[in-house]
């Protein structure tokens, strides 16, 4: 019996001794694991740290790489985004909308939108191109939007505005710049400048006496504001033009985006930034703009818009205010305060479409 017990405890010993060294096969395991997911989260954060700090170097070294950042259009290639061809489908619910390919300068091709006003969607079920085409003309507002930079014209926020245009009975022209979504082409700021310059002239011809405004939103706010200006020098002001969170300059924008913000205690840093996108950034100087634009402006802006700050809508508005002459249109500033609207989403704002009635006539 004694011999039994002390086999039976020899095996119980075996197995306690087996269990132990599966235990601290799975914690040496768990624990190799966990030292690899460490080493390549703190290499991947190293990589990071040290191309952001390169950045300036990177820049002067790859031009290209400087477009990239202010544009993004890769980030509002097709392949990122939905078939823009189909803008009344369950995906985008743009309704009431065609499709179609505006000709710019060196031979590209826009992208772009017509969004009916709603009286006349509801009124027909019959839209091919000549019916769009004719009832462009019908006097009513046509409203041109120019988006951001990223994403594309079928972008949530932005398809929300157009909704909002649209059920206060304009048109709605909404296009995408050369190099985004499905336009040919590749981003330069005097060829996206060309690209609304002929989205305007295309909206003017078809459109016939039909009035026009610009629309901007961010980056799109220095593209209105260029092109603005360089209609009104030719006589041909638009009707008026709406700045949503815009910059007075680009390079103000630059200076006060988050993602400069490390560079403020690196001297020199923000300097070699600004000098290797210095061709960009002079082409968007929307206060130097601001005395040729004849039309009425409006600027809408909220405080708690964390990547173009309030402050340099304010500082655009006072300088609209300084150097517009007497003749020029009317310039109003609205301010939407802390109210969660942040940088996109001025369009959830209820107090939106009156705004936009009592300016745009």
């Amino acid at each position: 019996m004694a011999r039994l017990r002390s086999g039976h405890k020899t095996q119980e010993e075996k197995e306690l001794k087996g269990n132990e060294e599966s235990k601290d096969k799975q914690i040496k395991r768990s624990l190799s694991c966990s030292q690899l997911m460490f080493k390549i989260i703190k290499n991947t954060i190293v990589v990071v740290v040290c191309i952001y700090l390169a950045s300036p170097i990177i820049s002067l070294l790859f031009p290209g790489a400087i477009t990239q950042v202010i544009f993004l259009n890769l980030f509002g290639k097709r392949w990122f985004s939905d078939d823009l061809s189909y803008p009344e489908s369950a995906a985008i619910n743009c309704t009431g909308t065609r499709n179609l390919y505006i000709d710019s300068t060196d031979g590209v091709k826009l992208g772009t939108w017509q969004v009916l006003p709603v009286s006349v969607q509801e009124k027909s079920n019959n839209r091919d191109d000549d019916f769009f085409d004719q009832v462009l003309a019908d006097g009513k507002p046509i409203v041109i939007y120019f988006h951001g930079n990223a994403g594309t014209r079928a972008s949530s926020h932005r398809v929300q505005i157009y909704k909002i245009l649209a059920q206060l009975d304009y048109h709605v022209i909404a296009t995408d710049y050369r190099g985004y979504a499905d336009s040919s082409g590749w981003p330069s700021a005097q060829g996206i400048f060309e690209d609304a310059e002929s989205v305007f002239r295309w909206a003017k011809r078809v459109g016939k006496g039909s009035p026009v405004y610009l629309l901007g939103h961010s980056l799109g706010t220095g593209v209105a504001a260029r092109v603005s200006k360089r209609l009104c020098d030719a006589g041909t002001c638009p009707a008026g033009v709406i700045l949503e969170t815009p910059f007075s300059s680009l390079h103000d924008a630059f200076m006060h985006h988050p993602f400069a913000i490390p560079f403020w205690v690196m001297p020199g840093y923000l300097w070699l930034h600004a000098y290797a996108m210095n061709d960009t950034i002079e082409a968007f100087h929307s206060d130097q703009c601001m005395s040729s634009i004849l039309c009425p402006i409006l600027i809408l802006h909220a405080e708690d818009d964390a990547i173009v700050p309030f402050h340099l809508g304010q500082k655009l508005y006072k300088i609209a205010k300084e150097v517009r002459p007497e003749s020029a249109g009317p310039v109003k500033f609205v301010n939407f305060g802390r109210n969660g609207y942040g940088h996109k989403h001025i369009c959830d704002a209820p107090e939106l479409p009156a705004i936009l009635k009592e300016f745009i006539v």
